[in-house]
């Protein structure tokens, strides 16, 4: 009977997610001519920041991701819910803003609306089997017991008291089931409404106008809760969470840090900022195989991960990480598997911090040798916000005919690579920053000579930068990064890609008061990488939301 009265339901409840997922939320304009945008800073080529004005950003309506779809189902149901085991949500492209939660990343097609019907019907049954810990009062089933369900556990799912008519709503859903399974069919079909309900699976804010502010939305508290969660945890919000936002606790700056300062303490924070790291550096650490030298095993590829992600989480997570220490620390490493290989295979060499993490100079570099290419565009692209055109489709074949020795340097073959003007225009300016990286091998080995004995010049260049403050020669890394972590424009390209991995999308023009604000407030002046994170979720912002 349980699967008949799932199957029922599931039609429906799927097509109002699939359609939901059809409706996008406001967008940020590029074009913007808001007042606060007119001037421009010259150290940074962005728009000024007034802190007199009162800051706002359009938010989109977003889906949850796969990884907080299922930290959400085992929050709500206090880790009693399974999901099925082949769950797998499809990802649709590549996301605009270069992070997971992008709204068009995560849009609902078919293939995605079967995956959340599979889930909302195996889900359920699991459910079911555990309401003696659930739900006590099952025990003597009724009515009224399942109306506590609804009220508890849709709360948690809608990350926020239920009213009336979705109450009643869910209570019909209940009384689908009958004969004598009739009370855990029942509550089976409401977990499947849940699950599959709009309120669920989005980050769904609503709002209150603003008095003499035009389309500007100030949020709830359960809507600040749940971006806080989402932001912070890449999951729902828990019990104190919950709690505070209906205790009206959020509604300050001080209400949020108090919550903020208490999440990023749990190891759940740990997970959602390694993520914005790894998905804002843009990089894979390869698979065994893709490396033709044999000293790349499982062993190593999956220490230096674990080495990457354990440093972004002291730096980010440690009172005294800074962005100055995030580019130029110059500690060894504490995985011992990545420690005895390195000390083993040319020393350590001069740290200097994310530049010098094994897993991103792996990551950024060819099957059998170096990439400066890579490597440089990685620091323009990723830590400048420069932007630079996708290289032209051939251009693998005119990089395979260049005419070159056998032994040939990444010097020699930029020289070569120069010549053409196809080439030269982008190469140019890429190339002799990506030198500075050549003390590193293609596994991140420190070198001084390459294999066939000549000296490696490892000195590099930054010609033509976004910033005149990164321009000029820098003859090892950590010059390179002190370089770059007392550069405004990196301090305001950190902020921009936070904002792109809390709002699911790129920022534009009409932005910056968001972005740049972040940046004078926390980073430039010199506070930790935590306290960064707390700017964000604190700042005037975050309680809002611009209605376009």
């Amino acid at each position: 009977m349980l699967c008949k009265v799932l199957t029922v339901i599931t039609p429906i409840t799927i097509l109002i997610a699939a359609c939901s997922g059809s409706v996008q939320g406001p967008q940020g304009d590029p074009d913007s001519d808001d007042p606060r945008e007119a001037k421009t800073d010259p150290k940074t080529g962005l728009p000024t920041f007034n802190p007199a004005e009162p800051c706002r950003v359009a938010v989109p309506m977003r889906r949850l991701t796969e990884t907080q779809y299922r930290n959400a189902v085992a929050e709500v149901f206090k880790g009693q819910a399974v999901l099925p085991q082949d769950f797998a949500l499809p990802k649709l492209g590549s996301p605009e803003s270069g992070f997971s939660s992008d709204p068009n990343y995560n849009a609902v097609d078919l293939a995605a609306a079967r995956e959340f019907n599979s889930a909302s019907i195996d889900i359920p049954i699991t459910v079911v089997s555990k309401l003696a810990t659930l739900l006590p009062c099952s025990s003597t089933p009724s009515e009224s017991c399942a109306q506590q369900f609804i009220a508890e556990y849709g709360r948690r799912a809608f990350r926020r008291a239920l009213t009336d008519r979705e109450k009643g709503n869910l209570l019909k859903a209940f009384k689908l089931g009958t004969g004598t399974s009739a009370f855990s069919d029942g509550i089976a079909a409401v977990v499947s409404n849940l699950l599959q309900s709009p309120q669920f699976l989005y980050e769904y804010e609503v709002g209150d106008p603003v008095q003499g502010e035009d389309k500007i939305l100030r949020l709830r508290g359960h809507e600040i809760a749940a971006r806080l969660a989402f932001t912070l945890w890449d999951s729902s919000p828990d019990e104190s969470l919950l709690a505070a936002a209906e205790a009206n606790d959020l509604s300050s700056s001080d209400g949020i840090r108090e919550q903020a300062d208490r999440m990023l303490k749990d190891p759940r924070a740990r997970s959602a900022l390694v993520r914005f790291v790894r998905e804002w550096t843009h990089f894979e650490v390869p698979k065994v195989g893709d490396r033709s030298d044999p000293a790349f095993n499982q062993a190593l590829a999956t220490g230096v991960q674990s080495e990457f992600d354990d440093f972004v989480a002291r730096m980010f997570l440690d009172d005294n990480g800074s962005l100055e220490k995030l580019l130029t620390s110059p500690e060894n490493f504490r995985n011992a598997t990545v420690s005895k290989f390195y000390a083993d295979n040319g020393g350590l060499g001069p740290r200097s911090g994310l530049l010098t993490q094994p897993a991103l100079l792996t990551g950024f570099a060819g099957p059998g040798d170096t990439s400066p290419i890579r490597r440089s565009v990685f620091v323009r692209h990723k830590l400048t916000c420069e932007d630079f055109p996708p290289p032209p489709n051939d251009a693998a074949d005119v990089e395979a005919k260049l005419p070159l020795p056998a032994d040939a340097s990444q010097r020699d073959r930029s020289v070569e690579r120069n010549k053409s003007t196809r080439c030269s225009g982008c190469h140019t300016l890429i190339d002799p920053l990506g030198f500075g990286f050549e003390s590193f091998d293609e596994l991140g080995r420190y070198r001084t000579n390459l294999a066939n004995g000549k000296r490696i010049d490892s000195s590099g260049d930054v010609i033509g930068p976004v910033s005149d403050d990164l321009a000029g020669t820098f003859d090892t890394l950590p010059t390179l990064g002190s370089r770059l972590a007392k550069s405004p424009r990196v301090q305001a390209c950190v902020s921009r890609q936070l904002f792109r991995f809390s709002y699911g999308r790129l920022d534009g023009d009409g932005d910056s008061c968001a972005t740049q604000g972040l940046a004078k407030r926390v980073l430039a002046e010199k506070l930790s990488l935590r306290e960064f994170v707390l700017g964000f979720v604190t700042a005037d912002e975050f309680r809002f939301r611009r209605a376009e």
